[in-house]
C-alpha cells in the first residue's frame, strides 16, 4: 500500500491509521497521501485536500481521527473474538 505521511509526527496516529486502512482492500492499489494540519476554531473542521485526479465523488473517502481510531478499536475486539473462538 502507498501511504504517506505529511507532518504527521505522532506515531500512534500513523500506526492506527495504517491498521485501519488495511480493512479497505480496494483502497490497496490508490496513493493515499495523510496529511496533518493545524485546526483553525474547531475539530470538526476537517476537510478534504482535493486531488484533480479524483474528479468523481464515489471515489473519495474522508474518516476523522475519531472514526478511524473507532474502527480500530472494532476490528481489534472482532480479531480477539474470533482468535478465541479457533
Amino acid at each position: 500500500m502507498n501511504v504517506e505521511f505529511q507532518h504527521v509526527s505522532s506515531q500512534h496516529i500513523r500506526d492506527c491509521f495504517m491498521k485501519a486502512i488495511r480493512g479497505f482492500p480496494e483502497l490497496q492499489r490508490h496513493r493515499l497521501i495523510v496529511r496533518q494540519q493545524p485546526m483553525r476554531v474547531t475539530t470538526m473542521q476537517a476537510q478534504p485536500v482535493l486531488n484533480q485526479a479524483f474528479s468523481r465523488k464515489e471515489e473519495q473517502y474522508y474518516m476523522s481521527a475519531d472514526e478511524v481510531a473507532l474502527m480500530v478499536q472494532k476490528q481489534e475486539k472482532e480479531r480477539l473474538r474470533m482468535d478465541r473462538l479457533l
